[in-house]
């Protein structure tokens, strides 16, 4: 994928960690180019142009994007995208360590979860469900 060279090994890594988590909320293609939200610490619009199929420009509403860098919401947006025209499952070098990662991220929120008291259990989703309508829609 073209696009990757556009983002250092680490911010690319953490956007492949969006995608696989879904964070990429929504999104929507046109002839221009790519235009969503990707869930971080909080809902971030990115915008992606297109021109003849790859990456134009891109844009993020988030801190780090503020200043003209490439950032994982970014990535994550292009990754989903990836993964609709086919092209992320043609590249082998992200398929292979989709299990051995979901398989980690199990074992590390598990980790998580049983070493959390009730009360920050009880805190943390009172803040996730007051912040975000949908969560609380769901968990309803």
């Amino acid at each position: 994928m073209k696009w990757e060279k556009l983002f250092t090994t680490q911010i690319v890594e953490r956007g492949y960690e969006y995608y696989c988590e879904g964070m990429v909320d929504s999104f929507e293609v046109t002839v221009e180019g790519i235009h969503g939200l990707v869930m971080g610490s909080e809902e971030y619009d990115v915008s992606i142009s297109l021109v003849q199929g790859d990456v134009d420009e891109v844009s993020c509403s988030c801190p780090y994007a503020r200043g003209g860098k490439y950032c994982k919401h970014m990535a994550a947006m292009l990754f989903a995208w990836s993964s609709q025209t086919g092209e992320l499952e043609r590249t082998s070098k992200w398929r292979i360590n989709d299990d051995n990662y979901f398989q980690s991220r199990l074992e590390e929120i598990d980790d998580l979860v049983e070493e959390a008291d009730s009360e920050t259990v009880r805190s943390f989703l009172k803040g996730v469900l007051a912040a975000d309508d949908r969560w609380y829609h769901r968990f309803c």
